[in-house]
């Protein structure tokens, strides 16, 4: 008996030290006494979107250095952003670590790199290195009309040389095993994910793909790298099949059927995300079941959360925006300078279909859209739908000399409380230019719709935003907000 508990004690003992989070600290300086501050971000596996926006954390100079201290309990990747116009750093951390780093100006102007110093700073400094041996530039590019066999020689003379400056940098530094495997899988992923650029950049459609252009395209599994989880994706839900968004079930079989563990876990958390963000109605019904019986085959927190965000962003089509948000989310008029809610500034909308136009002064993307919609302005007054323009402006000043100058001065309203505002947490608008479709009965149709600019004759967003304009008009009934 005492042995048994002697053994279910040391077991207890091992499990928590082998699941318990360990220490990470990074220390750094820099001589530019002008740098405050910088920035960091833990990489996660999922697309970057309204759901999965990047959480920047900032790290301020005290006592002339920055401390970077970070819990983890296994290898992972965060993002290190150096001041100015500086390339980010993704770093390999490691439970345990404690390395020191200076920030140092490059030879262009407002440019820095950070530099990893001591024990352990080799698996740091390696992505500075390869940045370095391989810049943007060096990088094949597809083209329309490149010849895609073509371009998969110059993807594999690439990764060629990518593999061979990783032999060289481990024979001149010193590197964990666990961080080889990483940098090697991470390289044959990278590649994967390239192969598929084409397609993801719609330059080309599966029938376009030459005999064994995909063949042997088989992510390279590693717990770290975020190109396998990238790969993954790719091959088995944005390109698994012609027209995925036509095509749910296929898509979901599939995931079912051929994947386990952690794959299917991440695998069912991304494919949910991807249809939420589709904002479709054809698949709702499969989308909300895969939704409910998520958590029988997930149980990664992190998967469980973006789950959860995917959820609260799709249900949010085809239903009004509730009360919380109507009441509690305060406007200024342009014309009149006076203060509405939400509520109010949708009642002077009774029975007309609305497409809100999310915008600011200081917004570069946003001004240029508005400078190039009027062919899509006159298309939605014909339809009969309210143009709005709601500013996300701090500077009312500006708000006001942009709208004049733009003449965009009608329908226009400045929000308040940004960038708390109800109405911008319960969208998940967290990037401008933004837009929303509404439909006669003020319900949500898409939260985050085309958007109206014709550029250079390019008029695929305004074909798109057309196509959702006639599914929602020629709805008549009213709408009052008591």
């Amino acid at each position: 008996m005492k042995k048994v508990s002697l053994l279910c004690i040391a077991f207890m003992l091992i499990f928590h030290l082998t699941n318990a989070q360990q220490t990470v600290v990074l220390y750094g300086s820099c001589a530019d006494t002008s740098i405050s501050q910088i920035r960091y971000y833990k990489i996660n596996p999922f697309r970057w979107s309204e759901i999965n926006p990047d959480h920047f954390i900032n790290v301020s100079r005290k006592n002339n250095h920055f401390k970077i201290k970070l819990q983890v309990k296994s290898p992972q990747l965060i993002k290190l952003i150096p001041p100015g116009y500086s390339w980010t750093q993704t770093i390999y951390i490691t439970p345990g670590d404690s390395v020191s780093f200076q920030i140092i100006p490059t030879s262009k102007k407002k440019q820095y790199e950070i530099i990893f110093l001591g024990q352990g700073a080799a698996q740091y400094n390696y992505p500075l290195f390869m940045r370095k041996a391989f810049n943007y530039k060096r990088q094949p590019h597809f083209k329309k009309g490149t010849d895609l066999n073509q371009y998969k020689q110059a993807l594999l003379a690439y990764k060629k040389g990518q593999m061979d400056s990783l032999m060289y940098y481990m024979r001149h530094h010193v590197v964990s095993k666990d961080f080889i495997e990483y940098a090697i899988a991470e390289i044959n992923n990278k590649y994967l994910v390239s192969l598929y650029t084409p397609l993801e950049n719609k330059l080309v459609s599966t029938h376009d793909l030459p005999t064994g252009y995909l063949q042997g395209s088989i992510p390279e599994k590693n717990p770290v790298s975020r190109s396998y989880k990238v790969a993954l994706a790719e091959k088995n839900i944005y390109h698994y099949i012609d027209s995925p968004t036509t095509q749910f079930e296929a898509v979901y079989t599939n995931i079912m059927q051929h994947f386990s563990g952690q794959d299917r876990a991440f695998l069912l958390s991304a494919m949910i995300g991807y249809y939420a963000l589709k904002q479709k109605t054809e698949y709702q019904s499969g989308l909300l079941q895969a939704i409910r019986e998520a958590p029988k085959y997930v149980h990664n927190h992190q998967y469980l959360n973006y789950i959860r965000k995917a959820d609260t962003y799709y249900t949010m089509i085809n239903h009004p925006f509730p009360d919380s948000v109507l009441t509690h989310t305060y406007l200024r008029t342009y014309s009149g300078n006076k203060k509405i809610t939400l509520k109010e500034l949708l009642n002077r909308y009774k029975g007309k279909a609305l497409y809100l136009d999310f915008w600011a002064s200081w917004c570069s993307p946003c001004r240029i859209d508005i400078a190039h919609s009027h062919q899509a302005k006159q298309y939605l007054a014909k339809k009969h739908v309210a143009y709005i323009y709601i500013s996300r402006d701090t500077d009312e000043k500006a708000w006001l000399k942009a709208a004049k100058d733009d003449s965009i001065a009608q329908n226009q309203y400045l929000l308040y409380n940004v960038p708390a505002a109800p109405l911008l947490k319960f969208l998940k608008i967290i990037y401008i230019p933004r837009y929303v479709l509404m439909d006669a009965h003020h319900d949500i149709k898409e939260p985050t719709a085309p958007r109206p600019a014709i550029y250079n004759g390019n008029t695929s967003n305004f074909d798109k935003l057309k196509r959702s304009i006639q599914k929602i008009t020629g709805q008549n009934r009213v709408v009052t907000y008591y």
